[in-house]
């Protein structure tokens, strides 16, 4: 009987013992699983983090396209200007020559006309 007391007892303070471990195991799995829960949400927050950092690159990427494009486009339209310009000293270069000899021209013929002026006269009076 004393034998079986002592079993007895020693079963109970098991079971106790294996009541305690379970909680603990228990606590340990539901503390993990905050833990992963807290885990999972986080990641998601990174995620949404990391898909909207992404599309702000491919804004930005966009952007910078953009600009260089109309870098390029600004850089052409200064070039065609400075053609333009170019083309307009050439026009006023040629348009000056032009009227030098056209003013020699006609320096030219009023000498000449008065020449023929000055004969003319001198055989009127003759």
């Amino acid at each position: 009987e004393k034998e079986c007391e002592s079993l007895r007892l020693k079963n109970e303070a098991l079971e106790a013992a294996s009541e305690a471990a379970s909680m603990q195991h228990y606590a340990v799995i539901e503390e993990r699983g905050k833990a992963i829960e807290a885990l999972e949400s986080n990641y998601g927050v990174l995620k949404l983090q990391h898909d909207e950092l992404k599309l702000e690159h491919a804004e930005v990427s966009n952007l910078l396209a953009k600009v260089s494009k109309n870098e390029d486009e600004a850089q052409q339209t200064g070039e065609d200007m400075r053609v333009e310009i170019q083309n307009l000293w050439d026009m006023i270069d040629t348009a000056t020559d032009d009227a030098k000899h056209w003013k020699e021209a006609s320096d030219e013929h009023e000498t000449q006309s008065k020449k023929w002026r000055e004969l003319a006269e001198g055989f009127e009076r003759e």
